[in-house]
């Protein structure tokens, strides 16, 4: 088994290999962007860069930098990045987009979607997609799309159910709850509650529909 060889020079890390590569590939190499320390893990067969100031690095590796207290992982994550910081991009692609953001978390295959100008945002799940402009804003799920500042969203259109709690057994809500007028679901369960386009209530106790107010 090869033995992990770290490699100095004038006393300072310059990278780490496997011992007993023939090829000498790099599996760590460190780097200053603005005189900032970063550390590169680089992809065979990179292309691709992304501008930092005055300097161009590769894209096709883990980009860790304290640069603006930011850390980009994937490919391509944060490869549109000109300012902003204290930002989290994880997987292909992440954050992608965002040219100009701040204190933005993006996990995900192409999460983070459509936002070119942010901040204090969440965004996790793959195709997750956000609101150009937006602040405050959540996005949790696969090809969820974000409704705009001071907003969670959860699960896409194709979600039905979200539990708080274990077994959702455990619901708290301050001050108010706004049910948007509908039709009754075509397959209710017990316990469902939901608001008509007649402008009333309804109670599904397992059987039927029961109105709620007068």
């Amino acid at each position: 088994m090869a033995e992990l060889q770290t490699i100095n020079e004038s006393g300072d890390l310059t990278e780490i290999k496997l011992g007993g590569t023939t090829d000498g590939d790099k599996i760590l190499t460190s780097d200053e962007i603005d005189a900032k320390d970063v550390l590169l893990v680089p992809y065979t067969g990179a292309t691709g860069d992304v501008d930092l100031g005055d300097n161009t690095i590769d894209t096709k590796r883990l980009l860790q930098s304290n640069n603006g207290g930011s850390i980009f992982i994937g490919e391509d994550a944060g490869g549109a990045t000109l300012s902003g910081g204290e930002n989290v991009y994880i997987g292909y692609n992440a954050g992608g987009e965002i040219e100009h953001g701040n204190n933005i978390i993006a996990i995900g295959v192409n999460s983070g979607g459509n936002l070119i100008t942010g901040g204090n945002a969440i965004a996790i799940g793959n195709e997750t997609t956000l609101t150009d402009g937006a602040t405050n804003e959540i996005a949790l799920g696969a090809n969820v799309i974000a409704n705009g500042s001071n907003t969670a969203t959860i699960l896409n259109n194709e979600g039905t159910d979200v539990y708080m709690g274990q077994n959702g057994q455990a619901t708290t809500i301050q001050t108010v709850v706004k049910l948007i007028p509908s039709t009754a679901p075509t397959t209710p369960t017990e316990g469902m509650i939901y608001s008509g386009t007649d402008h009333h209530l309804y109670y599904y106790n397992g059987s039927s529909w029961k109105q709620l107010d007068n």
